[in-house]
């Protein structure tokens, strides 16, 4: 049996970032990204949207693992970088396709990584 899923980080800001700068800032290749102004819907904001490979693991607990510890040391500002420019980021895992019923896990690894990426401890 296999589970298709992939692993994204999404970056909304409510105040006019320039998400090319924050792009470079971050060092990694966003998967999409939405200037302020571009964007569409009642709730405009500028978005950065960076999204794993898809994997194929039974275990999301250790590709979740393998996703954060990628993007861990590029973002180890993000807490700050959201808090001054009026953002949000959300963590999502995304089934493409399930053969079972998912179960998702973490990893005390990805835990703590985790708490260290949003608290700055």
């Amino acid at each position: 049996m296999r589970l298709y899923h992939h692993f994204s980080l999404h970056l909304n800001f409510k105040d006019d970032v320039n998400v090319d700068d924050l792009e470079k800032h971050f060092g990694i290749k966003a998967y999409k990204k939405t200037f302020l102004k571009d964007s569409k819907g009642k709730d405009k904001t500028a978005k950065l949207w960076y999204k794993s490979k898809d994997f194929t693991d039974i275990n999301t607990d250790e590709s979740m693992e393998l996703f954060v510890k990628k993007i861990y040391n590029n973002f180890k500002d993000l807490k700050d970088i959201l808090k001054d420019n009026n953002g949000l980021a959300n963590f999502t895992i995304y089934f493409t396709e399930t053969h079972e019923r998912p179960i998702i896990a973490l990893t005390p690894t990805t835990i703590e990584l985790l708490y260290i990426f949003f608290t700055n401890n």
